[in-house]
């Protein structure tokens, strides 16, 4: 009899623990918090634009913390904060102010407000701030950012150190991306005036233009994002509708380039094994400034294909 009662209080004691367990639940652990994501060091932000389309929509995330799921709609507003990338500018370059990032121009975005409403019933608690981007006219070689902050909110609590963040831009097409760097095995052959041909293979770095163009080095030159380097060592390939290409030079002012007729060349095709190729055949030289004399020719014929496209 006496071990009976000893179990039946202890099964009074359990379910005593378990229902004030239950009710410390009810309470919020943690304050509820609005706060903008960013994904990188320095409170940024990447999304990725296709220069596929006129537009494309990236968003901006917008969340509030606690344990508990919140019962009313919260309302943020945003604003742009130009000191967020005055920061960024003076941590990243210091005094070197030729260096300074300018705010990606309006010209090239759109939002349509800058006010968004987290609801209730979102899990977790969140909100998506859209911004449209028009990609076309954007360079490989330019950084871009829209700095922006929490402005307001309709709770008091706003994160002071998450409340703004830097909203980068990258551009892609079908055949490059800006922000992964997009690598093309290249193999060929070069001939230089009055010499026997030789063959010539390296790695190409790829980037970018335009819906149907990118940037890459002519013959076996190495990538270097420098703007003097890039006039005389960079070729721009656009891909016409019937997947025939025109080869031209980066800047004129620094390179020639003439296209060379080669049966099968200046295409954009599948190899046999089922591989999509650049083949390319033209004749290029360069100077190394516009006063002066020119180099001389060298005739290049190549191929290249995309790394992560390769079937073995």
């Amino acid at each position: 009899m006496k071990k009976i009662k000893i179990a039946v209080a202890f099964l009074c004691l359990v379910a005593l623990v378990s229902c004030e367990g239950y009710g410390m639940f009810e309470d919020e652990l943690y304050e509820k918090i609005v706060y903008v994501l960013a994904k990188e060091d320095n409170r940024v932000f990447s999304e990725v634009h296709s220069l596929d389309s006129a537009v494309t929509t990236g968003n901006v995330i917008v969340l509030v913390s606690g344990s508990n799921q919140i019962t009313e709609p919260i309302t943020i507003e945003f604003e742009f904060d130009p000191q967020a990338l005055d920061e960024y500018n003076q941590k990243m370059f210091g005094v070197e102010e030729e260096k300074f990032l300018d705010p990606l121009s309006p010209s090239h975005y759109e939002i349509p407000s800058m006010t968004v409403t987290v609801d209730p019933s979102d899990i977790p608690a969140r909100a998506y701030l859209p911004i449209r981007i028009k990609p076309e006219g954007l360079s490989p070689d330019s950084t871009y950012f829209i700095p922006l902050k929490i402005k307001s909110a309709s709770i008091d609590s706003i994160a002071g150190e998450y409340n703004d963040v830097m909203y980068r831009v990258y551009i892609k097409n079908q055949y490059a991306d800006q922000q992964e760097q997009t690598l093309y095995s290249m193999r060929g052959e070069r001939t230089d005036p009055g010499k026997t041909p030789y063959a010539i293979m390296t790695n190409k770095t790829v980037l970018p233009i335009s819906k149907n163009k990118i940037r890459t080095t002519v013959d076996q030159k190495a990538f270097e994002s420098k703007m003097e380097v890039i006039n005389t060592s960079c070729m721009v390939i656009e891909v016409k509708a019937d997947n025939s290409l025109a080869i031209t030079p980066f800047n004129s002012g620094y390179m020639e380039i003439e296209m060379v007729d080669k049966d099968g060349y200046n295409q954009y095709k599948a190899d046999s094994a089922g591989n999509y190729r650049f083949y390319l055949s033209y004749r290029y030289r360069t100077r190394s400034a516009v006063d002066k004399e020119w180099g001389a020719w060298a005739t290049i014929s190549e191929n290249l294909v995309r790394y992560d496209d390769k079937k073995e």
